[in-house]
C-alpha cells in the first residue's frame, strides 16, 4: 500500500470500495480504495490517538469519530469531510447510520446517546437511563429495529430509530420476581388458546396441558 502505518481494521463496502483505519507515530489515518484494494488513497488524517470508530453506509456516505465529540462526515467517499461538534463528555465509542438513510445517525460515548436526523448537523441527547449509559456499540438491522449495547445492559428500539421512547432494557433484565400461571384464554378453546406465565429466572420451561 505504500503507507508506513499500523492498521487495525478494514471494512469492505462492496467488491470495489473499502476503508482502512490506521495510525503512524504522529497521526491517525483513514485509507480508501475504489478498485478492490489495488490502490489506496489517504482520505482523512488527524493527530495521533484522536480517531475512533469509522462507519460507512455505502461507497459515498461515511463518518469518523474524533476526540471528545468531534465528528467527521463525508458524502463523497472521503474526498471531502465536514467537521461537527457533539456535546459529548468523553470519547466516542460507536457511530451507526440507519440502513438506507445516511441522514439519520446515532452516536454513543461512555456516558450519552445522541441522534441526528440531518446528516450530523444537529444532535439531540437521548435520555435512556439515569446516569451513564456505558455505551459500547450500536447496531441497526433496518430502518426500525436497533440495539444499543452497553457494559451492563442491552437496549432495543422498534420505532424507526428516530424516537428513543420505546427503547427498554433487555427482556432478561425485566424478569418478574414472581412465579405465576394465568388462566388460558379463550376458555374453552378450539382449536387454540393462549396461556401467560412468568418465572423469576432464566430457564427452560415445559408446559403440559392435560385433558381432564
Amino acid at each position: 500500500h505504500g503507507f508506513d502505518a499500523t492498521f487495525d481494521g478494514v471494512s469492505f463496502i462492496d467488491q470495489n470500495h473499502a476503508i482502512v483505519k490506521g495510525s503512524t507515530d504522529t497521526s491517525d489515518i483513514i485509507l480508501a480504495t475504489r478498485d478492490g484494494g489495488t490502490t489506496w488513497q489517504s482520505v482523512l488524517e488527524v493527530n495521533a490517538d484522536e480517531l475512533g470508530a469509522v462507519e460507512f453506509i455505502d461507497a459515498f456516505n461515511g463518518a469518523a469519530l474524533g476526540a471528545h465529540g468531534t465528528l467527521f462526515i463525508t458524502s463523497d467517499g472521503g474526498e471531502s469531510w465536514k467537521e461537527f461538534e457533539i456535546e459529548a463528555t468523553g470519547w466516542g465509542n460507536d457511530i451507526e447510520f440507519i440502513p438506507g438513510d445516511a441522514s439519520q445517525v446515532w452516536f454513543t460515548d461512555y456516558e450519552n446517546l445522541f441522534y441526528s436526523s440531518d446528516y450530523g448537523k444537529n444532535w439531540e441527547s437521548m435520555d435512556v437511563v439515569e446516569g451513564d449509559i456505558k455505551g459500547r456499540d450500536i447496531v441497526f438491522v433496518d430502518d426500525e429495529h436497533g440495539w444499543l449495547i452497553c457494559e451492563d445492559a442491552l437496549y432495543y428500539t422498534n420505532n424507526n430509530g428516530g424516537i428513543i421512547t420505546d427503547v427498554s432494557e433487555n427482556q432478561y433484565e425485566e424478569l418478574s420476581k414472581e412465579i405465576y400461571l394465568s388462566q388460558n384464554y379463550p376458555n374453552p378453546f378450539n382449536p387454540s388458546t393462549k396461556i401467560e406465565f412468568s418465572i423469576s429466572d432464566i430457564a427452560d420451561v415445559n408446559l403440559i396441558v392435560l385433558n381432564s
